[in-house]
């Protein structure tokens, strides 16, 4: 058995408790089996593939809040809109350092390219006439200028 712990950069504050209620860990364990590994708290950030996870989660998230927005207006107004006309309200909810680049067919669809500060190089895609967020993340904004004429404006969050 292996324990890892990571150190994620944001401050824990933990009240020790009573030394009457403290039990070794390490000895507890190598009690039970002579297999047993305890490593110390890893420095630095989180696994990469977590902190990308988290990263990319978020902007698709992010991309699912923007669509309700233009689908609101949408029912509103009888088009999508610009970055303008959605007005800073839907920025409240978006993930700290998100980048989104609206791309407007005004009448039937639109297309949102979005990415993270902390991943510029990772761009997800929401096609709104293609079924939602993109299945894959690209390297960079692939709304298509042909099908999607009208550009709509950045929101940063």
């Amino acid at each position: 058995m292996t324990i890892e712990y990571f150190d994620f950069g944001a401050p824990v504050y933990v009240t020790p408790p009573p030394p009457s209620d403290v039990i070794d860990f390490a000895h507890l364990l190598t009690t039970f089996s002579s297999s047993v590994t305890v490593r110390p708290p890893a420095t630095g950030t989180a696994p990469s593939s977590l902190a990308t996870s988290r990263v990319d989660a978020d902007v698709k998230s992010d991309l699912r809040e923007l669509a309700i927005d233009e689908e609101t207006y949408f029912t509103d107004h009888a088009s999508y809109a610009t970055a303008a006309q959605l007005g800073c309200a839907c920025t409240t909810s978006l993930h700290h350092g998100d980048t989104f680049v609206l791309h407007l067919n005004r009448l039937n669809s639109y297309c949102i390219a979005g990415h993270s500060s902390t991943a510029p190089s990772r761009w997800w895609v929401y096609a709104s006439d293609r079924g939602g967020v993109a299945e894959n993340v690209a390297s960079h904004d692939t709304c298509s200028s042909a099908r999607y004429p009208t550009e709509g404006g950045h929101v940063h969050a």
